[in-house]
């Protein structure tokens, strides 16, 4: 007796197709997803960290035998379905041909990006930068004060702002002039710099307004920061066009625990700033509120 298999042939088939459309918009679904969540600017940060790391040159030559390769692959898998005369031909021309066009092109683009990357990096260093003193402005000092705040640390370590403002600045600039009221204030950046420590965070937030950001120090040694400060300052003079001008800076400080914010304690120091300045100025005054408030004063 012979039995009739075709019906189960076709139903093995058709299910064998259904499988395949499955697994297929499956494969598309996942591929569409993928493509929908590209990020080329994440991609492109790579080719520039790739660019930096190994050059131009290097970059081109990867970019370059990566396109050779893939053209040779093209050819050797079309050569298994395709009968190609003169196989050796084509292998050398599906080698040279990228190697020759995509080198310039690779060349101009990582050239592009790495100027590209070069500019940003500049851009962003003149945003937070003082343009005049080349220390911190004013968004820099809150930005790196938040960023310490967020980190955290040893909850033990005290928070302390000094703030400085140059005495009679406007007098200077009457009488020498507006460049050398630049010139004292490059002179200043430059002693602030040199008696706080590497790591304390120090920025121009004003026109004559100085501030620096000092983690974990006492009254004593910020009076002994401020104190120098104050004795550096009287003992420079700021040559400009044949002129030695003196100058003088009035600090004012506030001392607490860790977790004061930076705007608190930089009221505080403006307070103290106030006080200073309307008591003679030339000095330094510190709020201490991890001892309830208690002052210190240095001429």
């Amino acid at each position: 007796m012979i039995v009739d298999t075709v019906p189960d042939a076709l139903r093995n088939v058709t299910r064998s197709l259904s499988l395949g459309w499955r697994l297929a918009c499956r494969r598309l679904a996942a591929l569409a997803r993928a493509l929908a969540a590209f990020d080329p600017l994440r991609h492109m940060a790579a080719v520039v960290h790739l660019v930096n790391r190994l050059g131009v040159g290097w970059t081109t030559l990867i970019f370059a035998v990566f396109s050779a390769l893939m053209s040779v692959s093209i050819v050797l898998v079309a050569s298994l379905f395709v009968d190609m005369p003169n196989y050796r031909t084509h292998l050398t021309l599906s080698l040279l041909i990228p190697l020759a066009v995509s080198s310039p092109f690779s060349f101009l683009i990582c050239s592009a990006l790495r100027d590209l990357d070069k500019a940003r990096r500049t851009a962003i260093v003149l945003a937070r930068s003082d343009v005049l003193t080349g220390i911190a402005n004013r968004r820099a000092f809150f930005e790196g004060a938040n960023r310490a705040r967020r980190r955290g640390g040893d909850t033990r370590r005290s928070k302390a702002v000094l703030f400085a403002d140059i005495d009679h600045f406007k007098a200077i600039n009457d009488r020498y002039g507006h460049e050398a009221g630049d010139a004292v204030l490059r002179s200043f950046a430059v002693l602030l710099r040199q008696c706080t420590r590497s790591e304390d965070l120090i920025a121009r937030i004003g026109g004559e307004e100085f501030v620096a950001l000092i983690m974990g120090a006492d009254a004593a040694s910020l009076s002994s920061i401020a104190e120098g400060l104050l004795q550096r300052v009287r003992e420079t003079e700021v040559e400009y066009c044949g002129n030695r001008i003196s100058y003088t800076v009035s600090i004012g400080g506030a001392l607490g625990p860790s977790s004061s914010s930076v705007d608190k304690l930089l009221a505080l120091a403006d307070a103290q700033l106030y006080d200073v300045k309307r008591n003679g100025r030339n000095a330094f005054q510190l709020a201490n509120t991890l001892v309830g408030g208690a002052q210190l004063s240095a001429a």
